[in-house]
Order: C-alpha cells, then sequence, then structure tokens
C-alpha cells in the first residue's frame, strides 16, 4: 500500500491506497501553517488507529504540497511515522508525464500529480478540473506532455472576496441552486456562484479542448467542491473526488525503489 499525502493551501488530503488502485481510507486535516511534526504525527497515529491500518504493510509514502511552511512539517511526521523517507513530488523524479511548459518548475506538485492521474485514468489526453482554494486546470495530451494550466480563484475564495467588499450580502453555505433566477438573496448567491462557475468549467473545458485538437481529451473533475459544480455542467466532466491522491499512487511506484 501506498500512503498519499496532498498539502493544501485550504486542507491536507491524506489517503491510503492499495495495489488494485483502490483508495481504501482517507482523511481530511485544516492546513494550519502553525502546525509542528509532532502535531501531524498525532494525528497520523489517531488516524490510522481509527481505521486500523498496519503500517507496515506501506511501502512507500508520497507528500505534494503547495505550502511551503508544511512541506518540511508533514515530511518529517511521515519520516517518523514509517522510519522511512518519503518520496516529495517534483519534476525531478521519474513521472510517465512530462513538462512542454515555459517554466516545468512553476506548476505546483497537486498540479503534476493530477496531470499523472488524468493521464493514467483517460489512457490518453485529459483535462483535469480541480477545485480547490483556487479552481485549476491542467491540460495533458495524448502522449503525456502536459500543455499547460488555467487558474482561477475557488468558489469559497470568490464567495469570501465577494461577502468581505460588500456590506449587504451575507456568508451563505454553498449547495445547489434549484434555478438561475433568484428570488432571494441566498437563492441569487447560489445561482450566480454555482451556476456561474459551471459555465466557468463548460467555457474553459470546451476551450482547452479546442486548443487540443484533434485529440479528444477526457475531462475530470476533482477536489471538495467539485460534486456542487460538475452537476449543473453541460459538458460532460467525469467526477473523480479524490483524483490528486491517485496520481500521487501513480508516482510512488514508479519511484518506489523497488
Amino acid at each position: 500500500m501506498i500512503l498519499a499525502i496532498d498539502v493544501g493551501n485550504t486542507n491536507i488530503a491524506i489517503g491510503i491506497v492499495n495495489r488494485d488502485r483502490e483508495l481504501v481510507c482517507h482523511w481530511r486535516l485544516a492546513s494550519r501553517t502553525q502546525r509542528t511534526a509532532d502535531e501531524v504525527l498525532i494525528h497520523l497515529h489517531e488516524l490510522f488507529g481509527l481505521e486500523s491500518v498496519d503500517r507496515s504493510r506501506i511501502a512507500v509514502a508520497v507528500i505534494s504540497s503547495v505550502v511551503p511552511d508544511l512541506t518540511h512539517v508533514v515530511e518529517q511526521a511521515v519520516w517518523r511515522l514509517l522510519e522511512r523517507k518519503p518520496i516529495v513530488v517534483s519534476t525531478d523524479l521519474n513521472l510517465p508525464v512530462r513538462m512542454l511548459t515555459d517554466t516545468p518548475t512553476e506548476i505546483g506538485s497537486d498540479l503534476l500529480a493530477n496531470a499523472v492521474a488524468g493521464y493514467t485514468l483517460a489512457e490518453g489526453a485529459a483535462i483535469v478540473v480541480d477545485f480547490g482554494t483556487a479552481l485549476t486546470f491542467t491540460a495533458v495530451d495524448g502522449d503525456g506532455g502536459v500543455r499547460g494550466v488555467a487558474i482561477a480563484p475557488g468558489l469559497t475564495t470568490a464567495v469570501h472576496g465577494l461577502v468581505a467588499h460588500t456590506a449587504a450580502l451575507p456568508m451563505i453555505d454553498l449547495s445547489p441552486p434549484e434555478c438561475y433566477i433568484g428570488t432571494n438573496t441566498a437563492a441569487s448567491l447560489r445561482s450566480g456562484v454555482v451556476n456561474g462557475f459551471a459555465g466557468l468549467v463548460d467555457a474553459m473545458v470546451t476551450g482547452i479542448a479546442d486548443e487540443m485538437a484533434p485529440e479528444r481529451p477526457m475531462a475530470l473533475a476533482t477536489g471538495g467542491e467539485a460534486v456542487l459544480v460538475t452537476s449543473a455542467c453541460r459538458t460532460a466532466v467525469r467526477l473523480e473526488p479524490w483524483l490528486t491522491l491517485r496520481g500521487l499512487y501513480e508516482i510512488g511506484i514508479r519511484n518506489a525503489g523497488g
């Protein structure tokens, strides 16, 4: 089994993936930069205990991190937990994809894992839509070339920004809107945000696919808010909530050194 950890700006996603590529356990922790390696280690011990995870069966751990202050903290905690050094994702690793961007090192390790997972799952060209603090679109061609990325504000980021800069708009819970035309403030916000982001995803997926023609990339969506938006999309987007962890698994099995 492989321990996969994705350290994002909002959450730390943790999963155990078996040799059949099945996610047998998964958890989320808040990405607080004040965390210490001891705290992360305690959480991992507790989570493993809750699911009766046998640490001796974990062959390797793979970490993706876009939060520099937490990268070393999580790495140290995992090293102490498993008594072996984890793999930290970078373009220096043995990967099934290759970078075609102007500056390959600028692409976040989470997007790199998404590219690997998308290419592997689609068995060819893919567009991976990741709903996180930022909304990202990663394009991979049929030869495993990472063509590039598009980045927009994430749903929660956009809502917080809107509420923070308007005096009369309240903070709302994000849930499926019943219609496009809202008849009260909360319904109007839900429609504008959810339907609006669905339109954004439709436009971006269509535009990226046009630029990748004649290839016909598979569109996959991941992240905490993916199910909310993809249900309102008009383009075909396959929901894969834990896709990034799947990508970390694929990276792990290629770099585990036997």
